[in-house]
């Protein structure tokens, strides 16, 4: 028996997820937990794995395309099998209580429309009865009787068309009703103010889905776009030949004042037949040089225009003509050159994580008033901890905890004493917490991932270490659940390892700070007995929210991380030991 299997819920949050490539095509033998496609959420990737097992018969969505959560996504049966009653619903009963909805809604729209011509003829019967009498009264009665007469047969025609006028919204909206509209791409279309019906459906059953109004949002857009361009084109046609006739009418008066001047001068033409002379012998080519040179005197133009204004033009044609082939023999070249830019470029969409990143970063520093202070402190004891540690067995389990791991655990116990810094910011308030959840974020090769350490303040440091570790490695692979990214109080960014020295990190709202860690850079100072000696420093660059946290809590807060992280020991350690025994 065919069953089907549904889009997974990925976290609590997930709403509905972007369907990647697909592993199996339809025809295709299915076994139980066999890989049919990869889908992502806005924060990882995810391989669907079938819950039954026999011949993939239908899917529903297609690659690219968004699918909500625990909604069928395709169909696995008996090879052969018919499933067009899964296809239109959830079971043949439900599909045939669907098509006797959809054959009464069309036999009470036929009857109305029958019911509403009866009326219309009966109407029609009404007004020639009141024409026959209005005829038989016509001679007694006044000219005001006859206007009003008139006036009160174009109210019954209009209110017969208003009558068969209202029989098509109720068309309409049974039509509307049988248009099957994901409620992403009602609000989608509601919000650009687009028509659903407009959208050429993609989704199971004939339903519109988002992508659907998106394309049909991008058609317009495209629409726009094109006639303006369509106008531009046409505006400077039109005005071009009112400029040529106004030019054109100066010259056909010019040759009556060119005739007044050559009447008294009788001697001039033996001139004109001197200069005449050499022209004859230039060549076509020249002349053509030659044309916009004598455009430059008023004078000349008036005196050549009559004279010499059909030869020219014949001339310049036949020179054209000859200088075609040469130019009609280089068209290899634009070829090449067409080939060659083919590959400069490529153009990728943006992926869901890719957006969802896009539109966090952008909201961060649109809303929020950021302000970033820059600290450092010296590197050297936790430097040499690190050695240390690599020393260590491995029982004790302090082989593995890096640079990073000793700055995460550092800060958890600082940011705890510091709940201005530990918070959330909203439009009307602030949330201070009492414990820390702490994000570090991770590079992925889909994107930024920001991991939380749930309750950090309370894990000892191996406990950190280990779990940075495994979840930094699934957010790599794309393993990770939703529920891990998210609920973060306070993020550290680190990029010490691709040797960065200041950096602005952006807030990850709605959280209030984050603390940015670059590289170490070797520093100088002024030593004991006053000599000058050379000192590894990590710079600290705290950004916070101006609306919810002013600058001297801030500072404070970077102060005393950095001077706990400059005096982190195996003291420390020793210390916390002595604390959770207590």
């Amino acid at each position: 028996m065919a069953q089907f299997v549904n889009m997974p819920k990925e976290g609590i949050t997930v709403e509905s997820c972007l369907v990647g490539a697909w592993r199996k095509d339809i025809g295709d033998t299915v076994a139980v937990d066999d890989v049919l496609f990869e889908y992502e959420t806005d924060k990882a990737a995810f391989e669907c794995l079938s819950t039954a097992a026999g011949v993939l018969l239908h899917k529903f969505f297609g690659e690219g395309e968004e699918a909500p959560v625990l909604t069928p996504v395709a169909i696995i049966g008996d090879e052969g099998e018919d499933v067009s009653a899964l296809i239109h619903g959830e079971d043949a009963d439900s599909y045939a209580a669907e098509s006797a909805i959809t054959s009464d809604a069309e036999e009470d729209i036929e009857a109305e429309k029958a019911e509403s011509v009866y009326e219309s003829e009966a109407k029609t019967e009404e007004a020639a009865e009141s024409e026959t009498e209005e005829e038989e009264t016509y001679e007694e009665a006044s000219a005001e009787t006859i206007e009003d007469a008139e006036t009160e047969e174009e109210a019954e025609i209009d209110t017969e068309a208003g009558e068969e006028n209202a029989i098509e919204p109720e068309t309409s909206a049974a039509e509307s009703e049988q248009i099957k509209v994901s409620p992403r791409a009602r609000s989608f279309a509601e919000e650009h103010g687009l028509d659903p019906s407009m959208a050429t459906p993609t989704g199971p059953d004939g339903r519109i889905l988002e992508a659907d109004m998106i394309a049909v949002a991008y058609e317009r857009y495209s629409a726009e776009e094109e006639e303006p361009a369509a106008i531009s084109d046409e505006v400077p046609e039109e005005e071009i030949p009112p400029v040529i006739e106004e030019e054109a009418a100066p010259e056909e008066e010019i040759p009556p004042v060119a005739e007044e001047e050559e009447a008294p001068e009788e001697e001039i033409p033996s001139v004109a037949e001197e200069e005449a002379a050499p022209e004859e012998e230039i060549p076509p080519a020249i002349e053509e040089e030659a044309a916009p040179e004598e455009e430059t005197p008023p004078v000349a133009e008036e005196e050549a225009a009559p004279e010499e204004e059909t030869p020219p033009p014949a001339e310049s044609e036949e020179a054209f003509e000859e200088e075609i082939p040469p130019v009609i023999e280089s068209e290899d070249e634009p070829e090449e050159v067409e080939e060659a830019t083919e590959v400069v470029y490529i153009d990728e969409k943006y992926t869901k994580i890719r957006t969802v990143i896009a539109k966090t970063m952008v909201a961060s520093l649109q809303r929020g008033a950021q302000l970033t202070h820059h600290h450092s402190f010296d590197a050297t004891s936790i430097l040499s901890m690190r050695e240390e540690f690599k020393a260590c067995d491995e029982d004790l389990g302090y082989s593995g905890v890096s640079v990073g791991d000793i700055i995460l655990y550092v800060t958890s116990r600082i940011l705890a004493k510091h709940p201005d810094i530990n918070a959330l910011v909203a439009e009307t308030g602030v949330r201070k917490f009492f414990t820390v959840n702490l994000g570090f974020a991770v590079d992925t090769p889909r994107g930024l991932l920001v991991p939380t350490i749930f309750g950090a303040e309370k894990k000892s440091l191996r406990e950190i270490s280990r779990e940075v570790k495994a979840m930094a490695m699934a957010a790599k692979e794309g393993r990770i659940g939703p529920d891990y990214l998210a609920g973060g109080t306070f993020t550290v960014s680190n990029l010490g390892a691709t040797g960065v020295e200041v950096f602005t990190p952006i807030i990850n709202p709605p959280q209030a700070a984050i603390a940015g860690i670059t590289g170490i850079v070797e520093r100088v100072r002024k030593g004991q007995n006053g000599c000058v000696e050379v000192y590894p420093s990590i710079g600290v660059s705290l950004t916070y929210d101006h609306r919810a946290i002013d600058g001297a809590p801030a500072s404070r807060f970077a102060d005393e991380l950095c001077r706990a992280l400059a005096d982190f020991s195996w003291k420390t350690l020793a210390l916390e030991n002595e604390n959770e025994k207590r």
